[in-house]
């Protein structure tokens, strides 16, 4: 129930699939071993658990290579701006979730179920990349690589301490 509570003091939630998108959290946390608080203070930042939520990430061409090859690979129009949002109470980037094996639309990307597949793979993905440089890892990292500049850092390290009964 801390999860709904917690979703709740937003006070933005979307009030029926709420339930759903904390069963869809915790399945995929569990299932990637994510810590569900971190998960949570994520998304607290993120979007409020708005399920709509929409980034528009246009300028990721500018900044990330990588995203030019995810357009040509998957014959994405890259002047199409859908292309390059982050979708959802997560905020995973629609480029990001085809790097990682999705194969649905943007719109999909939205679904609770989807929405939390991808993000939680994700941040799997950068724990993995950590352990196999050898590099010290940390719940900085995962915020960082997740989404970096240092308010989100801040802002979301903050939010999981909180969660977690840590004061700095």
């Amino acid at each position: 129930m801390i999860f709904l509570a917690a979703a709740l003091i937003c006070g933005q939630a979307e009030a029926g699939n709420l339930s759903y998108a904390t069963q869809c959290m915790k399945k995929w946390c569990a299932y990637y071993s994510i810590p569900e608080n971190l998960m949570i203070a994520i998304i607290q930042y993120e979007s409020r658990w708005v399920q709509s939520a929409t980034g528009d990430d246009y300028n990721v061409l500018q900044y990330y290579s990588w995203a030019l090859d995810v357009v040509r690979k998957f014959g994405l129009d890259p002047m199409n701006r859908t292309n390059y949002f982050s979708c959802g109470r997560t905020q995973i980037n629609y480029l990001v979730a085809l790097s990682l094996g999705f194969r649905g639309s943007v719109a999909q990307l939205y679904q609770d179920d989807e929405n939390f597949h991808y993000a939680c793979k994700r941040l799997w993905q950068i724990r993995l990349d950590h352990e196999l440089r050898d590099d010290y890892f940390c719940v900085e990292n995962w915020i960082y690589h997740y989404n970096t500049g240092p308010t989100y850092i801040r802002n979301v390290l903050k939010k999981y301490r909180q969660l977690q009964g840590v004061r700095r």
